[in-house]
């Protein structure tokens, strides 16, 4: 009863870091996770109450996921969000520099900054401007915390009261991570 009721409260977390997430492309809305802490991560347990520790965050990493359709072998790319950080906290401006070209080759290229997905080019240096951020993790639990370790608030009825049967409140713990 007690994992269940966790999972919930990990799920509306979830829920509203996907709401609040800004959607440019969704790889960033699409990467917002919640998992349970493998056991060997946890941090010690409290006293003598046994303790589920939900993760909820973004996945960074990019990793392969099965294909969707006919071909169930194949497997495609599913990019992390690398920048979620940027995205919640901001960034100051700044500016990157190409790398010199490679010495002794037969051909000297100059290195320039480009994007690949567009063909943009921007030359040798770009300028890349400030930016403020667009916090999405910490409103969702500044906002919704309280109901997701709440149970009668949440409207879960598997863990209201089960903690009292057993000799003291059962304890579900749900860390945020950026």
């Amino acid at each position: 009863m007690l994992r269940k009721g966790a999972v919930a409260g990990a799920k509306v977390l979830r829920d509203e870091m996907k709401r609040n997430a800004p959607v440019d492309d969704g790889v960033l809305r699409d990467n917002v996770f919640y998992q349970l802490v493998p056991q060997n991560l946890k941090l010690a347990a409290v006293g003598s109450t046994a303790v589920e520790l939900y993760q909820v965050g973004v996945n960074s990493q990019d990793r392969p996921v099965p294909s969707k359709g006919d071909d169930q072998s194949a497997t495609r790319v599913r990019r992390g969000a690398w920048y979620a950080h940027i995205v919640e906290y901001g960034r100051k401006a700044g500016v990157a520099r190409a790398a010199p070209a490679a010495p002794g080759g037969k051909k000297q290229r100059k290195q320039v900054l480009a994007d690949v997905g567009t063909g943009q080019v921007f030359g040798i240096i770009a300028h890349i401007p400030a930016n403020s951020g667009t916090p999405f993790m910490r409103p969702a639990f500044d906002t919704h915390a309280d109901i997701a370790l709440d149970p009668d608030r949440r409207g879960d009825a598997t863990e209201r009261g089960q903690g009292a049967r057993r000799g003291g409140p059962a304890k579900a713990q749900i860390m945020a991570t950026p």
